[in-house]
């Protein structure tokens, strides 16, 4: 099936959570379609929207290639989806449907079936229709009066501007909903700016670019941005400039020219608040920036160069092959991260190590190198940057549980359960989750005791945003005390508070009573009709708890006064006699 996969493989690049939320999806039967086409998956999993989630999978003999998935996850990770889909593919590869690739069906075909295929699509579908007329213009001849490239972004604007009103037709209270999805259309317009790049053709990149730009900065306040989607977009809009006009061969004229285009476009927008998202390219187009890569000072003073145009040089030093300049500048500007990682895609191991273990600066940091030099197979490099990073400064404390569970994982399949057990505590300590509560018992064996021990005392002190899985580890262990502490500490979740209130039934029904009764008065006393129902569930739970002490004659006290006071609230009502007669 997927020559390289592994529970421990997945395990390695999802999160314990996701790992174990997508172990229960592929468990519940909630993947619902796995197709295999070559080296392409392509498959649908159940959620929590209305529509099944899209996962896309590509692979080759010895990894990962490419993965994505429709939900909204966004940790770097694989989600819950992803880890389904997987684990499917590894323990019921009888679901996966094998078919032909595209390629071998392409091939079955002559000349005049896929021009009738694709004029029937393109019938179906104006956004195969537009990409078709777009890559027609751009292998156009070119000695036409207009070059194709700006034909190119003209039929770019006008898409763009399509997108933009796409909404046009709703209520404006439907169409809010809907403005991260038109985004989203915009973000692959520019996705396909930038695939010119990759395809040295930079002068088309740039012509697609200006169309987009121009449309969107003129009617992007045509849409609600309330959540601030379309303002954000600026940035990632300012960074592809940089980076395509740093792979120009831009006359001094031109230059002037695009500076003041692009001032112009900042102008227009940060009437509204939104400026600055020029600058690294005004700053990339600069005719002294030319040299300035190349230079430690000017008049005695360091030269400070915009973070975004210095990832946008290194991306243009990449695709250009141009290994030692790439060092150069990621050592020179400090970017130690993409500095270390280059070294490890160009073999050299022993130095990308030393660059980790001195430069890097933050657990994320030590992750990503960490990843990058496990995946070219430098394991016990990757084990020493990680376990390096484990001591490195994080704020909140999130970071490095990421990178200790990560390393966790690693050392685990590697034959070193020390340090397994060393950064699984780490983990823990950072952001205590059951997932590596349950772990550090598999690998503390049999000195679990003194482990668990400290682990139930570090969650009973820790602070209030960890009391949701202090609940989970102390519900796990049945100490249903220490769970109505932490419940009671501050805001838990409905399944929670009712999970710890059925818990509690038979060591402390009063308590059980109590919750009950308050969370049920709380939801019929402000006339909550559409959660009617978590309010019958918490007059349930009330009532076990009244048979639980031997006082049937007490809930039925209490239902009549509800009754009595709210009989009026025939929903209700209708509930309460379909739910307790």
């Amino acid at each position: 099936m997927i020559p390289w996969l592994t529970e421990q493989r997945i395990h390695q690049y999802a999160s314990d959570r996701s790992y174990e939320r997508g172990k229960g999806y592929y468990k519940s039967g909630d993947v619902l379609s796995v197709i295999k086409r070559g080296n392409t998956i392509q498959a649908s999993v159940e959620g929590s929207a209305y529509s099944p989630y899209s996962i896309h999978i590509k692979f080759d003999e010895t990894s990962l290639t490419d993965c994505s998935c429709s939900c909204p996850y966004s940790y770097g990770d694989f989600c819950k989806h992803l880890v389904a889909v997987f684990l499917t593919c590894l323990h019921s590869p009888d679901k996966v449907q094998e078919r032909p690739s595209l390629e071998a069906i392409l091939d079955t075909m002559d000349v005049d079936a896929l021009k009738k295929l694709i004029l029937k699509l393109a019938r179906k579908s104006p956004e195969l229709f537009a990409e078709i007329e777009l890559e027609a213009t751009r292998q156009a001849p070119r000695g036409t009066e207009e070059r194709p490239s700006l034909q190119q972004a003209k039929l770019v604007k006008s898409r763009v501007i399509g997108i933009l009103h796409s909404l046009d037709a709703l209520r404006p209270s439907e169409a809010y909903w809907k403005v991260s999805g038109v985004v989203d259309e915009v973000q692959r317009e520019l996705d396909s700016a930038l695939d010119f790049l990759e395809m040295h053709e930079p002068e088309n990149a740039l012509d697609y670019l200006t169309g987009l730009t121009e449309a969107y900065v003129q009617e992007w306040l045509h849409l609600d941005d309330s959540d601030g989607y379309m303002s954000d977009f600026f940035h990632p809009l300012g960074k592809a400039w940089a980076e395509v006009v740093l792979s120009v061969d831009l006359g001094e004229s031109e230059r002037e020219s695009w500076i003041d285009t692009l001032q112009h476009w900042e102008d227009e927008t940060s009437q509204y608040g939104i400026d600055g998202w020029t600058y690294a390219a005004q700053e990339a187009i600069d005719e002294e920036l030319a040299d300035l890569f190349h230079k430690e000072d000017i008049d005695g003073e360091r030269f400070f160069v915009h973070e975004d145009v210095v990832t946008a040089k290194l991306n243009v030093l990449q695709r250009q092959e141009k290994h030692e300049e790439y060092l150069a500048l990621a050592f020179r500007e400090q970017f130690f991260v993409e500095y270390a990682c280059m070294l490890v895609n160009l073999g050299h191991i022993k130095e990308a190590e030393d660059a980790g273990l001195q430069h890097l600066h933050s657990p994320g940091q030590a992750l990503m190198v960490a990843k990058v030099l496990h995946y070219n197979k430098a394991v016990e490099a990757a084990l020493r940057v990680a376990e390096h990073g484990m001591s490195l400064v994080s704020e909140y404390g999130f970071p490095i549980a990421e990178l200790a569970t990560w390393l966790s994982h690693a050392a685990e399949g590697h034959q070193q359960p020390e340090l397994a057990l060393e950064a699984n505590l780490t983990s823990f300590n950072a952001k205590p989750e059951l997932s590596s509560y349950k772990r550090a018992q598999a690998l503390s064996g049999d000195a679990w005791p003194a482990y668990q021990s400290n682990m139930l005392e570090h969650i009973r002190n820790a602070e209030n945003p960890f009391s949701n899985e202090a609940i989970d580890i102390f519900l796990h262990e049945n100490l249903i005390d220490d769970a109505i502490t932490a419940t009671e500490k501050s805001y838990a979740g409905y399944d929670r508070q009712r999970r710890v209130a059925a818990s509690a039934l038979h060591g402390r029904p009063d308590w059980t009573i109590k919750t009950a009764r308050k969370h049920a008065e709380d939801i019929i006393e402000q006339g909550k009709s559409e959660i009617y129902h978590h309010a019958i569930d918490w007059l349930d739970l009330a009532r076990r708890g009244y048979q639980s002490i031997g006082k049937p004659q007490d809930w039925t006290a209490y239902r009549s006064a509800l009754t009595e006071d709210h009989g009026r609230k025939y929903k209700l009502m209708g509930m309460m006699k379909e739910r307790f007669d």
